[in-house]
């Protein structure tokens, strides 16, 4: 694999290939014919014109070495040996030995030139190889990426920074040829996870560069730390890597100063005991939140989280219909933590998807606690794009449903209008197959994100939620209250119901009731409430 990237790399420059030889080959012919029609047409061999012939066959020797110089001067010394008289004004031949000798002269000439230009070649095969290879490791080292980036910028979706973080620790235990040969293969498993059109530099000792052009991040971010979770086997010692990656969507802008920023994801990661994580530029300034997200990977494997659940009402009857799943953070030291202050961040990493899977688990519990005293509910759990996309994520919901023994429909997945149109064709997909289970799809906070109804006939979504600015302030505003009821209307005839988010007066309420809202959600009704109170609430309101 390090031959067949060196090879591509050094031979694109050295070595004319494709359309480029063509264009070469074309260029020789019409010299070779254009020197022998000038030679003929200013009297033959007699003169000393003929020597330009010396050009295509150096030319000849340039693109395609020994064996071009070699053919190229057996047809010159033809075209101006035998077939080309000595003086075309007379017609008097050349005698054979003066023919003869140019043509042996002129072969000679494209043998030298070639094994000469072959032999150039390779000095500067040694030399690109010292400048743009690692001696080491023999990996494309950051002095092809300008090259590399010139030829394929508008190719690039992503940068990845690779860190080995352990790697003083190996070279100090075992030997830096054991860790040499470690980062070799390193290179190698990433290589071969990834699409072949993928570019990997070693930037630092322990740093690897990676240029991807494929959208799918999470997909091969998913291949790429399986295929470095197991232990590498040097000299049959088994050798534990720390790996910490860090990830950038790539916009078109400067590659250095957007792998820097690759680094620091990667620096983030480290610090925070993470795989890999993606990069956000509110790392620059919401550094206590940064601290946070290291502390709450503990925080989900203790009894600091917590669900707490906000009831859906039925505008008409007052009477609860639906739970929406949110979660809380009491930190053992700072108190409760505000969700917008962290979640924004979990989303960046892998601790999205042990999150959601929590907060199904616990949902559908309470889910099947409230039915064994008679109350039967739905609830709705927030998915991300990450969760949307994570292997297995549909079949591990299927499982959870089983295994509590609910009616799928009683589950709702809330997501935004960003995730649904980050892909919209993959989750199409996706969402047929959840629908299929009749599970419940619902937008979330709808109006803050595209603001457009022409995707929703794409999607097998049943509820929008409209976004509480919109609820809250349309009583002391006439334009968001005609938005209100024209989306409310437009969603109707689509087929789908409408859940109203912030309803936080008794107006608001009886407002909504007039725009035929079907259901809403906010302090009015109920505040969210942990489980104990849920059920004090459910039994206030919800029974006879």
């Amino acid at each position: 694999m390090k031959v067949e990237c060196r090879e591509k790399l050094i031979n694109h420059i050295m070595f004319p290939k494709g359309i480029v030889k063509v264009y070469h080959l074309i260029f020789i012919i019409l010299a070779i014919v254009i020197i022998y029609l000038f030679v003929f047409f200013t009297g033959g061999t007699k003169y000393v014109y003929s020597h330009t012939m010396y050009i295509p066959i150096i030319l000849a020797s340039i693109s395609f070495g020994v064996t071009g110089g070699i053919t190229v001067g057996l047809i010159a010394g033809i075209l101006l040996g035998p077939l080309m008289p000595l003086d075309t004004i007379t017609g008097e031949h050349q005698a054979f030995m003066n023919w003869f000798y140019r043509l042996i002269i002129f072969i000679v000439i494209g043998l030298i030139s070639g094994l000469s230009f072959n032999a150039f070649r390779k000095s500067m095969q040694k030399i690109i190889k010292l400048v743009s290879f690692n001696q080491e490791t023999d990996i494309p080292n950051v002095s092809l990426l300008n090259r590399y980036f010139l030829a394929n910028k508008t190719d690039i979706k992503y940068l990845l920074t690779v860190v080995i973080n352990n790697n003083e620790n190996i070279i100090d235990l075992f030997s830096r040829k054991h860790y040499i040969i470690l980062l070799t293969n390193l290179y190698q498993r990433i290589k071969a996870v990834l699409p072949k059109e993928t570019q990997i530099f070693q930037a630092e000792s322990n740093k690897l560069w990676i240029c991807l052009a494929s959208i799918n991040i999470d997909y091969f971010i998913e291949k790429i730390t399986s295929s470095l979770n197991d232990n590498f086997l040097i000299d049959n010692i088994p050798i534990y890597v720390e790996i910490s990656i860090g990830i950038v969507k790539f916009e078109k802008h400067d590659l250095i100063e957007e792998f820097k920023n690759s680094d620091a994801a990667s620096t983030y990661a480290h610090k925070l005991n993470l795989q890999y994580l993606y990069y956000n530029p509110k790392y620059t300034v919401v550094s206590k939140n940064i601290e946070l997200l290291g502390q709450f990977r503990d925080a989900l494997y203790t009894e600091q989280l917590e669900v707490y659940y906000q009831p859906k009402v039925d505008l008409l009857t007052n009477k609860p219909i639906g739970l929406e799943a949110l979660l809380r953070w009491t930190h053992p030291e700072k108190g409760p933590i505000a969700p917008l202050d962290i979640i924004p961040l979990v989303e960046e990493t892998h601790l999205i998807n042990p999150l959601t899977d929590l907060v199904l688990k616990r949902s559908l519990q309470t889910l099947v606690k409230l039915q064994n005293v008679g109350i039967y509910t739905t609830v709705s759990v927030n998915v991300s794009a990450k969760n949307l996309h994570q292997p297995q994520f549909f079949e591990s919901i299927i499982d959870l449903i089983k295994k509590h023994d609910v009616n799928p429909s009683s589950l709702e997945l809330e997501l935004t209008e960003s995730v649904l149109m980050e892909n919209i064709n993959a989750n199409s997909l996706i969402l047929d197959e959840l629908k299929r289970s009749q599970i419940r799809l619902s937008i979330d906070d709808y109006g803050t994100g595209y603001s457009s109804l022409s995707y929703l006939n794409q999607l097998p979504i049943k509820i929008v939620k409209i976004d509480k600015y919109f609820i809250m302030n349309m009583l002391n505003d006439d334009g968001l209250k005609n938005i209100v009821k024209s989306t409310i209307d437009l969603i109707h005839k689509l087929g789908m119901k409408v859940v109203a988010e912030g309803v936080e007066s008794k107006l608001i309420a009886e407002s909504l009731v007039k725009m035929n809202c079907d259901m809403g959600q906010g302090y009015y009704f109920a505040k969210p409430m942990n489980k104990k109170a849920l059920f004090n609430w459910f039994l206030n309101n919800n029974l006879d």
